[in-house]
């Protein structure tokens, strides 16, 4: 009679919210603690700022307002004062005071908001100001976050932070990661908010506005006009969370008013239009006295079925009154492509030129050709196969392009027919070297912040349609003819490096086809493959300090995906901009037990200790292996990146990369088994081909700084390739393992055992006959495997478990006695004693084989000859003095204890993961 209720929430924003939790989670594991906190504070911060924070409360949100007190009253710095603006009078009499922390001003309902916020201003005695909505939560280092960043950056006089929002239930969903300051977007868009803390003084001289619908919006558009777009600070920290009810932006009518406002103070003839989001984005009209001549730069070569309709469409959608057309044709042999011209050239002689470029195709080498040859004022460098679609376009890119401060224009580019987007700006390292964003969204989507419908600035946009004063473009040496194929965006980087604002306007909208002439009219051939790799790779080594941070790209955002998603996977807990104490990457074996000895318990225990940070890359899912490109180990900025076995294809070709690409990472390759030797039962054997493991472990080392192995004959195997070998011998975190219940002498007869995975079928095949012969005497138990052809009612035998799960499962087993047998091999030579440690732990006494791991340290066990008689007559002894082996079980345990704690090596761990 039961009924399902599916969650109510559509499948996109399903999985949004469950990424943005993950990334939550990963944000708090191992990051900073208390301690960095107090540091910073004390040898960074120049004295003790005061924030004072403005709350306005409606009636009816009393609830809210106590949120936000218990958020501020729950904060790590106490530099802060409270003021409530209210409708009603206080409920609490020391509100009403003109002293202490929190202080009530009713607001008449005669007299405007202003005038009552002017009047505090002008009182108060506090370093900075914000306003906020009642019912915002303020994380608990909100203001010691701002303190930090106002003693880092001394310039800042506006600061804002990213936010997200809360539901009924207290879950954290929708955040919104922003962009460091972007006027453009900020003129298109109210994307700051009312999230902002801005100077006292500042604030106070101009004034708290009247525009009720856009006050913070007005204060920020005249922080900057009064001190500049530097003067701008984004925190790109979530430090705010809000709810439903108190999310607002700037309203439509007072926006324009503000922003018209704006305009005037900074001398700007422009007009304010409606966005194309009603009510939601403008559209600043830059006016202009003049229209100069432009010059459209068509690279080509063949193809008239895409030049044909690129250059009609030009003719018949081009309002702007001033332009010339120049084809630059790459060896076109199409004997119709060559009528064309000659009838283009008849019918626009003043107007269409073609420049034959018979060369190797090169982007950047026919751009350059065509612009000494242009005669416009303006370059407009356009792809083949793109088309006009209305008929101003032009005009709307000229618009912004004729401003000073402006150095290049993009367009909105979509595909035909599906009319989804190609081009909305370029993102560096998105997707490897820079990647165009919101790629195959639909045309009318408004995108992130809704950055899809509005004008703003970027890092680069695409060579498809770009374009700027030809003056600039010959400072710049035009385009890097090293490029055949990245010339756009490197274009764009130095643009920007010299100062000039990048723009791109979905008010210039295009058809593009994308690469047709390169796909298909040069060839896409993996000769060409191979130059994009090659380019690719070079313009990464260039262009490596501009890719690491786009100020365009939120670094909370995925670089793995066109859309703008959270990065869940990448997610690091600490904060960049501040170096508190080293940081390591690590990127663990897919074993879970493997990763949990040699990854995550000492990471976790030095984390613990006060003596790093650290973050471990999410795999996705099973079978989908996650691994930074160079571009996002450099975002990550980690001090150290530890690969745990990088034997696979992706983790190799990766390792190669980052020594090339991010020489200020430290590379630690971390091996645990001599995988250039493994035993023929040993079923990853034929996964592991030994040729093809020695080849990949010495190309790995030597692409390594350092190797971290568990064992002295395993180091030994690599000192040919590598001299820095540090060797930390697996040990146990007491926490987990010192707490686990065993009960020994369980039933009437001895409980025999053996644990481990699926790769031991060598190991047990000794354990047959021993298993035969002593079947009727004792019980016997087996967790994860058995030896191969054992009936399951014969045994005990419990099936593989997750590790999280195994320490407690395999205390469960309740054994007097644990064997561990190994198959005598290189491979087992070259391994750890972490079966003696986890049996010891549990104070199991051992009967082992007697091979070199099972000897270090001397631990008190009985070490024996791979003779099944040997055995079965131990285990017989064993069994008729169980007095005698409990005691070898406590010595075992004692053993452990004083050579094999975690906590007793974390000085070793820390050594071996740092410089």
């Amino acid at each position: 009679g039961g009924q399902i209720v599916r969650d109510a929430l559509p499948d996109a924003e399903r999985l949004a919210r469950l990424r943005y939790a993950r990334w939550v989670t990963r944000r708090g594991v191992g990051g900073p603690r208390e301690d960095d906190y107090r540091r910073r504070v004390r040898d960074l911060w120049r004295g003790r700022p005061l924030f004072e924070i403005f709350l306005f409360l409606e009636k009816g949100g009393e609830a809210l307002l106590a949120d936000s007190i218990d958020s501020l009253a729950g904060q790590y710095y106490d530099g802060w004062h409270l003021v409530i603006f209210a409708p009603t009078p206080s409920p609490e009499p020391d509100f009403a005071r003109d002293e202490g922390a929190v202080r009530w001003i009713r607001i008449s309902e005669d007299a405007p908001l202003a005038e009552a916020v002017n009047a505090r201003l002008a009182a108060s005695t506090a370093d900075w100001v914000g306003f906020f909505a009642c019912g915002t939560r303020f994380s608990p280092d909100f203001l010691l976050s701002l303190g930090d960043y106002v003693a880092l950056h001394p310039e800042w006089r506006l600061i804002y932070t990213d936010e997200d929002a809360f539901d009924a239930k207290g879950e954290l969903h929708t955040p919104l990661f922003k962009p460091d300051f972007n006027l453009e977007l900020l003129r298109s868009t109210d994307y700051i908010g009312g999230l902002a803390v801005e100077r006292r003084s500042l604030v106070a001289a101009g004034g708290y506005p009247l525009l009720d619908d856009a006050a913070c919006y007005d204060l920020a558009l005249r922080v900057v006009d009064a001190c500049g777009d530097e003067s701008a600070g984004h925190i790109a920290e979530v430090l705010q969370h809000v709810p439903p009810a108190a999310f607002r932006r700037a309203g439509a009518a007072d926006a324009a008013k503000a922003l018209s406002a704006h305009l005037a103070r900074r001398g700007i003839a422009a007009e304010v239009g409606e966005g194309l989001l009603a009510g939601t984005t403008r559209r600043v009209i830059y006016r202009h006295p003049g229209t100069p001549k432009v010059s459209i730069i068509i690279p080509t070569r063949n193809r008239l079925e895409l030049l044909g309709p690129c250059v009609e469409s030009l003719l018949k959608h081009t309002a702007w009154p001033d332009w010339e057309l120049l084809l630059v044709d790459n060896g076109s042999d199409d004997p119709n492509v060559r009528a064309y011209y000659d009838a283009l050239r008849a019918a626009l002689p003043e107007r269409a030129r073609v420049l034959d470029h018979p060369e190797q195709f090169n982007f950047s080498a026919m751009n350059n050709r065509a612009a000494r040859e242009a005669r416009g004022e303006y370059l407009l460098l356009l792809n083949n196969d793109t088309e006009c679609i209305h008929d101003d376009w032009l005009d709307a890119m000229m618009s912004q392009a004729q401003r000073a401060d402006v150095g290049l224009v993009g367009a909105r580019l979509l595909y035909p027919g599906s009319l989804k987007i190609q081009h909305g700006g370029v993102v560096l390292g998105m997707l490897g070297v820079a990647e165009h964003v919101f790629y195959d969204t639909p045309y009318d989507h408004p995108g992130y912040l809704n950055r899809a419908q509005a004008d703003q600035e970027y890092s680069a946009v695409t060579g498809a349609c770009q374009l700027l004063r030809k003056s600039l473009f010959e400072e710049m040496g035009g385009l890097d003819e090293r490029f055949r194929i990245c010339g756009d965006t490197d274009l764009g980087l130095k643009i920007r490096r010299r100062g000039y604002r990048i723009i791109w306007t979905p008010f210039a909208t295009l058809l593009h086809h994308g690469s047709g002439t390169f796909r298909r009219g040069l060839g896409y051939d993996p000769e060409q493959l191979a130059r994009l790799q090659e380019e690719s790779a070079f313009f990464c080594q260039l262009r490596k300090d501009a890719l690491r941070s786009d100020p365009a790209w939120n670094r909370n955002l995925s670089l793995a995906s066109s859309s703008p998603v959270v990065d869940d996977e990448l997610a690091v807990p600490w904060n960049p901009d501040f170096h508190d104490r080293p940081r390591v990457a690590a990127m663990p074996a897919i074993n879970h037990g493997v990763a949990e000895y040699r990854c995550l318990a000492p990471l976790r225990a030095l984390h613990a200790a006060g003596k790093l940070l650290y973050t471990t890359i999410h795999q996705p899912r099973p079978g989908c292996e996650r691994v930074p490109t160079p571009v996002e180990l450099a975002r990550m900025a980690s001090d150290t990146l530890l690969m745990h076995a990088p034997v696979g294809d992706m983790r190799c070709q990766a390792l190669l990369h980052y020594q090339t690409f991010n020489p200020e990472v430290f590379l630690i390759y971390a091996l645990d088994d001599l995988i250039t030797d493994i035993p023929r039962e040993n079923p990853i054997r034929d996964l592991l081909p030994a040729e093809v493991m020695k080849e990949r472990l010495r190309l790995g080392l030597a692409a390594s700084h350092r190797l971290i192995v568990s064992t002295e004959p395993l180091a030994e195997a690599c000192r040919q390739w590598i001299d820095d070998v540090r060797v930390v011998p697996n040990t146990l975190d007491w926490h987990t393992w010192g707490k686990l219940p065993s009960r020994r002498r369980r039933g009437p007869r001895l409980r025999v055992g053996w644990a481990g995975a699926q790769q031991h079928a060598g190991d047990l095949r000794l354990l047959r006959d021993v298993i035969a012969a002593t079947r009727q005497e004792v019980d016997w138990v087996f967790l994860g495997m058995m030896p191969e052809g054992l009936d399951s009612r014969a045994v005990e035998f419990h099936g593989h478990v997750h590790f999280a799960a195994y320490p407690a499962k395999l205390a469960s087993l309740d054994l007097d006695l644990a064997l561990a047998p190994l198959e005598i091999h290189p491979f087992n030579e070259a391994k750890s004693n972490l079966r003696l440690l986890e049996y010891g732990a549990l104070g199991w006494p051992v009967l082992c084989t007697d091979i070199f791991p099972y000897r270090a340290d001397d631990p008190p066990v009985a070490r024996l000859a791979n003779d099944a008689g040997k055995w079965i007559a131990a285990i017989r002894e064993r069994a008729a003095d169980p007095d005698a082996l409990a005691r070898q079980g406590d010595a075992l345990r004692a053993w452990v204890k004083k050579h094999y704690l975690l906590e007793n090596r974390l000085d070793q761990w820390f050594a071996a993961l740092t410089r």
